[in-house]
């Protein structure tokens, strides 16, 4: 009995000793528990970041805890192991996107703004008949923006590249500019050229004061070309090579330059100096096919100023004064030595038309003979018995065009004045369609003066009616001729 007694103080050490240790190792299991459970909360956390953040892997197997807890050890901080590349992909193929939508729903979309693109040559002048286009650089098969020529803005979207290509005289290179944005607001684009430049003056040999309304005509090896102008300068862009340039004006002599140029360079304040011509003194008689002199008749004269090369000429005919003649039908006129013009005109006479003659000497003598003529009224008459004012009209004599009015002129294809004296007569033209009017009065008859005396065939023409008459001039007088019309078919 004393022997289990002695054992009962060391029964309750060890039953201390053990409810401690007990009360211990739960302690301790506790805390691991509590340990796996937050480790393996991070791990799943985790993982479920990555899977939202890459929706296009599919899910891995749980990793143990311990493995979770190396991994996260090795990589560091939690934001370190999930960087957010999978945001910045996202935005890519957002970008990517939008870049394939439908193109009207993108340029609804895109803010625009306003680009004016300026094109100038190699000596920065505006050239305003350029052909611009504008394309955009983002867009593989865009298309091209196109202006009329002589517009030179473009609504573009804002922020994005473009392409502009220039198209213009042959004497410039096509020219590119990449890339401009519409953010700029202007652009310019600086063409290199092909040809070169010359410019000057005309002036006066006698004073150096510059003539007005000179022409002027080149040859090169690869073209050729003329001007001419009111101020007496001139500014040509002419084929680079050898030039050769003829200037000319009324009562100078011409004059010829030879030049060298090169492409793109500028010959500037080129003065070319053109002498007065002597001057000769014309006396002329007009007189009837009876050889009675013409009293009051109307004498318009002038010049003809070439410019001439071996390849091309250019000509221009300039009215220097009018006259009338007197009781014997004489005149008396001065003008540039050269090649004159004459134009004679009187009630009941054809006119003469333009006559050219040569004069070269002092004092020259010319006669003209005027052929009597009559007046034609022609109008058109419709089956009622209503007026029309006629269109056209065409007077024949037999298959020959002698008269034709129209646009409210008259056109006479048959000169009948006859020219004799010392001055050699070298052309008659065709009457000048700018000199005789021919208008239609109240009573809808168009009036022709001049008409040879004969027998015509009249053809009137007034809008879709046509139809034609007889008519006879026997003598100088007025006859009226009343043409039948109908409503044409087919044209005819």
């Amino acid at each position: 009995m004393k022997s289990l007694l002695r054992w009962i103080p060391w029964f309750r050490t060890a039953r201390d000793w053990g409810a401690t240790g007990m009360t211990a190792a739960v302690a301790g299991r506790a805390r691991r528990t509590l340990a796996t459970a937050a480790i393996l909360a991070v791990v799943l956390g985790g993982a479920v970041l990555f899977l939202r953040g890459r929706p296009e892997k599919a899910p891995s197997p749980s990793p143990s805890a311990a493995d979770a807890r190396d991994a996260i050890l090795e990589s560091g901080p939690a934001e370190a192991a999930f960087p957010p590349a999978p945001v910045v992909r996202e935005a890519i193929f957002e970008t990517a996107a939008a870049s394939e939508s439908d193109p009207e729903e993108r340029e609804a979309t895109e803010a625009m703004g306003a680009l004016e693109v300026r094109v100038v040559d190699p000596w920065d002048r505006l050239v305003e008949s350029a052909e611009i286009r504008a394309r955009r650089l983002d867009v593989s098969d865009a298309e091209p923006i196109l202006h009329p020529r002589g517009e030179r803005t473009f609504d573009l979207p804002l922020g994005v590249p473009h392409r502009i290509d220039v198209l213009t005289h042959l004497c410039f290179e096509p020219a590119v500019r990449e890339p401009v944005y519409a953010e700029w607001g202007t652009v310019t684009v600086q063409l290199a050229s092909r040809c070169a430049r010359i410019s000057g003056r005309v002036v006066e040999a006698e004073t150096g004061e510059t003539l007005s309304y000179a022409q002027l005509a080149y040859k090169a090896e690869r073209g050729s070309g003329g001007a001419s102008g009111g101020s007496g300068a001139f500014d040509l862009l002419v084929p680079a090579g050898d030039l050769r340039l003829v200037a000319g004006a009324a009562e100078r002599e011409t004059a010829i330059g030879k030049f060298r140029l090169g492409s793109g360079e500028w010959l500037r304040d080129v003065e070319i100096p053109l002498a007065k011509v002597p001057r000769v003194v014309v006396e002329g008689r007009v007189l009837d096919a009876g050889g009675s002199p013409v009293i009051g008749a109307k004498v318009t004269f002038g010049t003809v100023t070439e410019a001439r090369t071996e390849f091309s000429s250019a000509e221009s005919r300039e009215v220097l004064g009018k006259t009338r003649t007197g009781d014997s039908g004489s005149f008396e006129v001065s003008v540039p030595a050269g090649t004159a013009v004459l134009h004679v005109e009187a009630a009941g006479f054809e006119p003469s038309g333009p006559i050219s003659f040569e004069v070269r000497g002092s004092r020259e003598e010319v006669e003209i003979t005027l052929a009597r003529g009559g007046r034609l009224r022609i109008r058109g008459i419709r089956a009622d018995g209503s007026a029309v004012a006629p269109t056209e009209i065409t007077v024949r004599r037999e298959a020959e065009v002698m008269l034709r009015a129209r646009g409210g002129y008259v056109e006479r294809a048959v000169l009948r004045a006859k020219v004799s004296g010392s001055a050699r007569v070298y052309s008659m033209g065709r009457e000048s369609l700018g000199t005789e009017r021919a208008a239609v009065d109240r009573e809808k008859y168009l009036t022709i003066e001049g008409v040879p005396l004969g027998e015509y065939l009249v053809v009137v023409t007034a809008g879709a009616f046509k139809g034609e008459a007889m008519a006879f001039l026997p003598a100088v007088e007025t006859v009226v001729v009343d043409v039948p019309v109908a409503e044409s078919r087919d044209g005819k």
